[in-house]
């Protein structure tokens, strides 16, 4: 059954390991985005924005959870198709920004540099 989620994330877990530490990034995190929603991604400066955007978009591994980009597990594609969602949705995600507010941007190359 097809779902009206574009973007659905499920105990998504980010942990950085230097070796002699142990920082968790994201811890548990669940949201359902639907096709055409604008969400904000909003929070003080090293709260998770950023890992959380570069999870979701497939630039970066999880350490644990689900995300599933319009009804396909980004843990199951092939590298380069991981590669080709995160140039295609990357830039239409909100970016945030380390004073905690998030900004709308769009930053694909248009259409006659791309031909």
């Amino acid at each position: 059954m097809e779902t009206a989620n574009i973007i659905q994330a499920t105990g998504v877990r980010k942990t950085y390991d230097t070796g002699k530490l142990k920082v968790d990034a994201l811890r548990g995190i669940d949201l359902s985005i639907q096709r055409g929603e604008m969400v904000a991604v909003m929070g003080p400066s090293g709260c998770g924005k950023t890992t959380l955007l570069n999870v979701l978009s497939g630039l970066d591994d999880l350490t644990g959870g689900q995300v599933v980009i319009d009804n396909a597990p980004i843990h199951t594609m092939s590298d380069r198709k991981r590669t080709r969602l995160t140039i295609r949705a990357r830039p239409r995600m909100l970016t945030a920004t380390s004073g905690g507010a998030s900004t709308a941007t769009d930053t694909r190359p248009s259409r006659a540099r791309l031909a």
